[in-house]
């Protein structure tokens, strides 16, 4: 058994050999919809609108009988609507809320994990679409945001230009771009 530090050590190596980052999400029951919401506009604010989002969009797809293959679950079974209706943060809803996000926003998800004998999984839902959000799955079933390498590296390019349009702004000189 891997003690906890040496786990996350693990975690940490296994994601940088991949070229992945990890924005950490605080653990709980709606760390799904936080990940989702930091993944789509980088802040966890929008959760709550989220959530709503997926229910009406699950609603729509039950009233309009359109719904995909992994959601049929909810055919006829009203029950099962209303409880996640009234709780979608449930950790048995949460392969059905991927596939109601990854439907809605039309975003390809992958889900990383680390399997039992310590290696970097993924299960890919929806993989038709273009536009693609990563997230990572803890030990303890709470989510996280992954960021790719070359992603990180053009936010950092980016943030030297606004701190070079500020300092601009602030002092009246222009400041070379750092590159990373």
């Amino acid at each position: 058994m891997i003690r906890k530090k040496s786990f996350d050590e693990h975690m940490y190596r296994l994601l940088r050999e991949n070229n992945l980052y990890r924005k950490k999400i605080p653990d709980g029951p709606d760390s799904l919809f936080k990940a989702f919401s930091d993944a789509l506009y980088f802040t966890s604010a929008y959760s709550k609108e989220i959530q709503e989002f997926a229910v009406k969009h699950l609603t729509n797809l039950i009233a309009t009988n359109r719904l995909p293959y992994h959601l049929l679950a909810f055919k006829g079974d009203t029950q099962l609507w209303k409880d996640y209706c009234n709780d979608p943060n449930r950790p048995d809803f949460n392969k059905h809320t991927v596939e109601l996000i990854s439907s809605l926003f039309k975003v390809k998800v992958l889900i990383y994990f680390i399997t039992n004998d310590h290696y970097l999984s993924a299960t890919v839902v929806n993989n038709n679409y273009d536009k693609q959000i990563e997230l990572f799955r803890n030990s303890l079933g709470s989510y996280d945001v992954l960021y790719s390498g070359k992603f990180i590296a053009k936010a950092g390019l980016c943030q030297n230009v606004v701190f070079n349009i500020v300092d601009q702004a602030l002092t009246g000189k222009l400041m070379p771009i750092r590159n990373l």
